[in-house]
């Protein structure tokens, strides 16, 4: 499905927006990493390409065939994002301190969307949080990760997760991909306490 001259333009100017937001905000990303000990990896992926998110929106068209593309981007929290890394002794602390900090720096927490996979068995292992910065609108995603959850999601299997999104749910393919991707996830240590921050309210507050 591709997308209309209209929704194409659209889309444009959502990019535009977040280009601008991200200029803004990662600075701030950078000093909250900074001052609690931990660092924003994977950072040339910090901006959503176009291709990605224009693929997004047709996907979201897709299962709703009345939904404008502005209508869709409303559903798009990740056009701007950024993963801060966690040594897995400190993880919890880590967590909590970059909550706080955000919160502290103007940032504003959706806590509905607030996402715990820890513990979920033979499935994506971190923490994805959601939050909008007031003075562009835009909401941007923060995940948190140990080194090795981090490998796990982005080299372990994101080409097997590629691979399956193309395959039908009968195809046994699927099902031996989705076999060796849990295996992958289910070889990541738990960060120490992590169970601490299962809900939103506990991902605020504590640290040291």
């Amino acid at each position: 499905m591709k997308l209309s001259p209209e929704d194409n333009a659209a889309v444009d100017r959502f990019l535009e927006r977040s280009r601008d937001a991200e200029s803004r905000i990662t600075p701030k990303m950078d000093e909250i990493a900074e001052r609690n000990g931990s660092e924003l990896i994977g950072r040339d992926h910090r901006l959503k390409t176009e291709d990605s998110l224009k693929e997004k929106i047709a996907r979201i068209q897709r299962r709703n065939p009345d939904a404008t593309a502005d209508e869709a981007i409303k559903e798009i929290n990740d056009s701007v994002r950024y993963t801060m890394g966690h040594s897995e002794g400190r993880y919890t602390e880590g967590v909590k301190d970059a909550q706080q900090s955000l919160k502290d720096a103007g940032f504003e927490p959706d806590p509905k969307q607030y996402k715990y996979k820890w513990n979920q068995d033979g499935k994506y292992q971190g923490i994805n949080t959601t939050w909008r910065d007031p003075e562009t609108g835009t909401q941007f995603e923060v995940q948190h990760h140990t080194g090795k959850s981090f490998w796990a999601k982005d080299e372990g299997t994101h080409d097997l997760y590629d691979q399956m999104k193309v395959l039908d749910d009968g195809d046994p393919r699927k099902a031996a991909l989705d076999a060796e991707q849990k295996k992958i996830f289910n070889e990541v240590p738990h960060p120490n306490n992590v169970q601490d921050l299962k809900t939103f309210d506990g991902s605020f507050g504590g640290g040291s």
